[in-house]
């Protein structure tokens, strides 16, 4: 049991996440069933016995679209994980999923926006998502309490591309 990672990356469904080409999260797109809530109760129980599990719903997929992450995360808690995390592209993060996290007890979520522009976006990602993601984000913000609520983490690969933009992404997110 000393051998069991105290941190723990759970796919809990394959539905398309938009990170960077080349990134095989699209061609993922779902190929395998979402995680039941039984398979990842199964999961957290089994890290019960610990009291410093970081769980990051994560992976190939989106967990922003998995009707039950809400069910999910209170399982987790109930099952003594101390601090859980959430990786998304942030297209979802909105609505009745924003409301409902900004309630739970979800610690961080990281948004792989990877761009301080929408050129940059569109050239890493092929898509045009990157005013609706940063909308998103603010939204969040602005609703979120500021010492309690999940803290939303924006994220940049580096690369050649985002290079240039690397301090003014920083200067606005920090």
């Amino acid at each position: 049991l000393e051998m069991l990672p105290r941190e723990i990356e759970v796919e809990i469904n394959t539905e398309c996440s938009y990170r960077i080409q080349g990134y095989p999260h699209r061609e993922m797109d779902g190929c395998r069933p979402a995680m039941t809530k039984t398979t990842f109760e199964k999961i957290v129980s089994d890290c019960a016995g610990f009291d410093d599990i970081c769980l990051t719903f994560g992976g190939f997929g989106e967990p922003l679209s998995h009707a039950e992450l809400p069910e999910m995360i209170a399982i987790a808690k109930a099952n003594g994980v101390l601090g859980i995390n959430i990786e998304t592209d942030g297209r979802l993060l909105r609505g009745d999923i924003a409301k409902t996290l900004l309630q739970s007890q979800v610690d961080t979520i990281s948004v792989f926006l990877d761009a301080e522009t929408a050129e940059v976006y569109r050239a890493l990602k092929g898509e045009d998502f990157f005013e609706e993601i940063v909308r998103n984000i603010e939204m969040f913000l602005d609703q979120s309490d500021p010492i309690g609520g999940p803290k939303v983490i924006p994220h940049l690969v580096k690369s050649r591309s985002t290079m240039p933009e690397m301090e003014a992404f920083y200067d606005r997110w920090l």
